[in-house]
């Protein structure tokens, strides 16, 4: 057991890996590089102002997985945003005409929710829908456009019910 132990430690030593602690392996890491800590801190206060993660990899001469690595660990995705000023600006409610203060960086377009709920309801035209099915009622033949689920078979639940109750009422009379 101490032979196999030396051995790794000297196969270790010799490809530049120093990972022991107390004559105990505690970490071998395949890779190449590691990030020392002062790394962490440059990644940490350029990811704060606002570098990607391609410009930190750059300067600092590592990889950018590995700086995207370490940036996913410690949540610096958050960091970079915090830093982004947002400027207020006024708009108006596309329903109610009301003026409002964005403070956001997407432009917003209703005062409320209720607003913007009531003006899409009225305005379905507007809705840039890209999974409507053409389909034909199974019990009654009629056609008609539905907004997403493509296995659905009835225009409406009246035609479902007749549809399950005719089945049922025939199953009955055969038997």
């Amino acid at each position: 057991m101490m032979i196999i132990r030396d051995q790794i430690k000297t196969a270790l030593v010799c490809a530049g890996s120093s990972f022991w602690k107390h004559n105990h392996l505690i970490f071998v890491y395949a890779g190449g590089k590691t990030v020392t800590h002062a790394q962490k801190g440059r990644i940490t206060s350029l990811r704060g102002e606002g570098a990607s993660y391609a410009q930190i990899a750059a300067t600092l001469g590592l990889s950018e997985n590995t700086v995207k690595s370490y940036g996913r660990r410690s949540r610096l995705d958050s960091v970079a945003t915090k830093n982004v000023p947002i400027t207020d600006t006024t708009g108006s409610c596309d329903h109610c005409g009301r003026a409002f203060v964005v403070s956001s960086q997407k432009a917003k377009r209703f005062c409320t929710n209720k607003c913007r709920m009531v003006w899409w309801r009225a305005h379905p035209e507007q809705m840039n829908r890209k999974a409507i099915q053409h389909i034909v009622c199974f019990c009654c033949g009629v056609a008609f456009d539905h907004y997403g689920n493509s296995r659905r078979k009835y225009c409406s639940h009246a035609c479902y019910v007749r549809a399950r109750t005719s089945a049922t009422r025939s199953v009955e009379v055969r038997a």
